[in-house]
């Protein structure tokens, strides 16, 4: 996509959540690209990076124990 800018993308909650997203990207540039009649080629992509941090353990909240009132 000549003439693009650079996109960042910050990873979500999870190595999963940012590889389902890149994905999703990549297939809303490929269809961007052919409905514009520019060839689709990896040259064709914007450049993107794909920053995936670490979150923090979500297991006690996600878990129903962390549900339950507590009994202070």
């Amino acid at each position: 996509m000549p003439g693009t800018r650079k996109v960042g993308i910050l990873g979500g909650m999870g190595p999963a959540a940012g590889a389902d997203f890149l994905r999703l990207f990549v297939g809303a540039c490929e269809a961007r690209l052919r409905a514009s009649g520019s060839p689709v080629s990896d040259q064709a992509f914007p450049e993107h990076w794909l920053a995936q941090l670490p979150v923090p353990d979500r297991t006690l909240a996600c878990s129903r124990t962390a549900l339950r009132p507590s009994k202070e």
